[in-house]
Order: structure tokens, then sequence, then C-alpha cells
């Protein structure tokens, strides 16, 4: 093991990698962001670098202020409980044999979302929870770091603590290029996977394509992969909620997206269904953008 200040490596042979981003705030190892990171790496063979943050302005001030003293050591309390974190984290790698290393010094120079997406574009898969509380919320970095990383986005629900699986996958899918993306990013990152099923919401003519239904399954089926398309209603529900609860009904073990596949200010306008997935995760989701 290497350690430098902010930063511990425990070497691996590991041929995939894996960001996780978290705060003092939000860690947590039996639900969230963390138990999925490790699970996933398990499950893949991959390592895992950790990026846990001290980040004091998304605590809201007391009524009553402090001083300079009670500053300090607020301050301190919070540092010592981050670096217990990644050392809780650290352990838990060990155990299960996968490579490990932490960042616990925030660049400041460069801003910590500007840091933070630096430092991600160098892994090959992104975990994040979507804690929705301070300035630089879970919420708030994930869209970043989908947008600004060229990286899939793997966002955690809050209290989800069900062990890892990518055996059976659902993906949604409108022939777009971002949901190309995703499902081919997913199939990278989990070659185990044995079932995927092509989401589609709205009926028979919800994909625009000079490609029939046997065409687009032949090319899973191709890889070994079983393969079926499902076309759903929208029930008088939102995109959002058509797709995660369909996804559900399902069985998936994990949903696949094409992240802001139009521009956000449309997504704004329409109600997206990714800012509907980040806002309330029912289940693990990839976005890819």
């Amino acid at each position: 093991m290497k350690k430098a200040k902010g930063y511990t490596i425990m070497l691996t042979s590991a041929r995939k990698s894996v960001f996780l981003y978290g705060t003092v705030d939000t860690f947590s190892m039996t639900e969230g962001g963390p138990r999925l990171a490790l699970d996933v790496c398990e499950s893949i063979g991959a390592c895992l670098t950790a990026t846990f943050y001290n980040l004091e302005n998304n605590v809201p001030p007391p009524k009553w202020g402090r001083d300079s003293a009670e500053l300090e050591a607020f301050s301190d309390r919070r540092e010592a409980a981050n670096l217990a974190n990644v050392e809780t984290l650290r352990s838990e790698a060990l155990r299960r044999s996968i490579g490990f290393s932490a960042v616990t010094n925030i660049v400041h120079s460069h801003g910590v979302v500007a840091s933070l997406a630096d430092r991600a574009r160098l892994y090959d898969l992104i975990v994040t929870g979507v804690d929705r509380h301070g300035m630089l919320s879970d919420r708030s970095i994930a869209e970043h770091l989908l947008f600004a990383t060229g990286r899939p986005v793997l966002v955690t629900p809050t209290h989800f603590s069900a062990t890892f699986s990518c055996r059976r996958m659902v993906a949604a899918w409108d022939n777009s290029r971002s949901a190309a993306r995703a499902l081919n990013d997913a199939l990278l990152l989990f070659p185990d996977v044995e079932e995927i099923v092509l989401l589609v919401i709205g009926g028979e003519k919800a994909i625009d394509s000079s490609l029939d239904d046997a065409e687009v399954l032949g090319a899973l089926q191709m890889r070994n992969v079983q393969a079926t398309i499902e076309r759903r209603a929208f029930g008088g529900r939102s995109i959002g909620s058509a797709i995660q609860e369909s996804a559900i009904d399902l069985s998936a073990d994990l949903l696949i997206m094409g992240g802001y596949g139009h521009s956000r200010l449309r997504e704004f306008l329409l109600g997206g269904a990714t800012a509907s997935v980040l806002d309330q995760p029912m289940l693990p989701v990839l976005l890819s953008h």
C-alpha cells in the first residue's frame, strides 16, 4: 500500500476501475453508494477509487452561529469522521480483495466540481448517490459528472441495500444515440449479463428506425445475450415513472438509460426522464450521455 497526502493506494491487477463520489454527510456502509460500489467492483473484478470530501457548506449553519473556536472544533470533528469513513471503506475493500484508493483533499484552486470531473474521467464507471441536501449535493454532482466526464454514471437510491446483480438488465430503448451509448457501456462493463430487455415506452410508433425487431435482437443475441423487446404504455404516468416502474415490474437488476438525450432546456420544459431518475431513482440506474 502507498500513501500520500489525501491519497492512499492498495495496488491491484484489476483491468476495470470504479470511481465513487461521496461526502461525510452521506456515507453509509449498509446502503447507498459505498455499498453498491463495493458490490460492483466485486462483481466485475474492478478496483475502486473513493473520493470523500468534507464539504462544510453542505451543513446548514446553526441559528445562534459559531465563534472561531467552535468552527475549528466542528471542522476537526467532521474531518476525523471523514477519515474514519474512508478507513472503514478501505478495510471492507481489503476484506473483499478489491484494489482501493482514496482521495480526501480538495483542490481548491480548480474548484470542487472541476477537480472531481478531472479525476472521474480516468475511470470506467462513476458511482454516486442522489442526496439533495447542500449547495454541492450528491444529486447536483451526479448530473455534472454525467455531462462533463464522458463516463457512465451509476446512480444509487439512498436506501438501496440489496446485493448488486447485473444478470437481468432493462434498457430504456428509443434507438437514439444516447440509448445506444448506454446499452453499449453496460455490455462492456457487465459482460456476465444473461438477459437484456429493451423497454419501449409509448407503443408501436415510439421508435423511428429502419430496423425491425428481429435485427435489433439478433445483434444482441450474437453476443450470447438473451434479448427481448417489451412495449409498455405511459398509463397516465410521467416518462421517468413509466420507465422505472416498468423496469421493476420486469424484475430488472439494473436499469440502463441514455442520459439527457434532449437538450437540458427541453428536458426541463417537458419533464425529462433523466431528471426524474436523478431526483428519485427506484433502483440502480446506469446513465450514459
